[in-house]
């Protein structure tokens, strides 16, 4: 449910929309508008590249491989598969449709659709990282359909992830691995500064679970629209509570730590 103080908002975000981020409290709704907007873009025949969680996107995996196409990265190969079996679910119609515009050598892959590319990759775990590289390149060239790029708890990925700094070595390091140098993380890099898109937009929630101070210091100087998502008021609030009840989700009693003040109105 977004806030009713969001939809003037959210109906900007949707008609001007090409760089922006959604920031706001800790449970006021950055995640749920952010759904709202990839509703409407599928809606309105875009196509999009959604991460749901940038946490997830660097913390997730049970192994790495260094990355042949981009020097100094590591490829989550499982990852890969997953992201490019998401994109098959969700736009494959699209895709049959998008000519492939560059020329590369992945294997013995002979497509000539996007689609191919896609289904190549998320079949083939050695070249599901860089099927996701070549589609990631592709997606710039795109002019069948407006592009969305969409990324959940998007400042995740400017912070270290679980993995050391150089998996593959037999000596300890202490350090950890930069998101940015894991290749689907890197993909998405800076897409606030410049989403490289023809035709397209890009949108990042930003979670406080992560410090998002200087992620907003190093970006201030960027031409990015900053969308402060507002808490729910009291009745909407209780109108949120009533539906979780009637949908047989929770009892009446508020489950999740809630919080409210005369300033900030109410958020999970």
């Amino acid at each position: 449910m977004l806030s009713s103080s969001l939809i003037y908002y959210y109906n900007e975000i949707c008609l001007y929309i090409n760089i922006s981020l959604l920031v706001g409290f800790k449970g006021c709704g950055k995640s749920g508008a952010l759904s709202q907007i990839i509703y409407w873009a599928r809606k309105n025949d875009w196509l999009v590249v959604y991460i749901n969680s940038g946490h997830n996107l660097i913390n997730t995996g049970d192994y790495l491989e260094k990355s042949k196409q981009i020097p100094g990265c590591w490829d989550q190969p499982q990852i890969a598969m997953k992201f490019l079996n998401n994109m098959i679910d969700a736009h494959q119609d699209k895709l049959r449709q998008i000519p492939l515009r560059t020329k590369f050598q992945l294997g013995k892959f002979e497509g000539k659709t996007l689609f191919d590319l896609v289904e190549f990759g998320s079949a083939l775990e050695g070249y599901a990282a860089d099927a996701v590289v070549h589609f990631r390149r592709e997606l710039s060239l795109v002019d069948e359909f407006p592009v969305l790029l969409a990324v959940d708890d998007y400042n995740a990925i400017y912070n270290r992830s679980v993995n050391f700094v150089d998996p593959e070595s037999r000596r300890y390091n202490k350090d950890m691995l930069e998101g940015r140098n894991l290749t689907l993380a890197r993909l998405f890099f800076d897409g606030h500064v410049d989403h490289g898109l023809i035709n397209g937009a890009f949108v990042g929630a930003l979670t406080e679970e992560h410090k998002i101070e200087q992620f907003m210091e190093d970006t201030k100087e960027h031409e990015t629209t900053w969308v402060n998502i507002p808490p729910y008021t009291r009745k909407e609030f209780d109108t949120v509570l009533e539906h979780y009840h009637r949908s047989g989700s929770t009892s009446r009693t508020c489950p999740f730590p809630c919080y409210s003040d005369n300033t900030n109105g109410y958020y999970f």
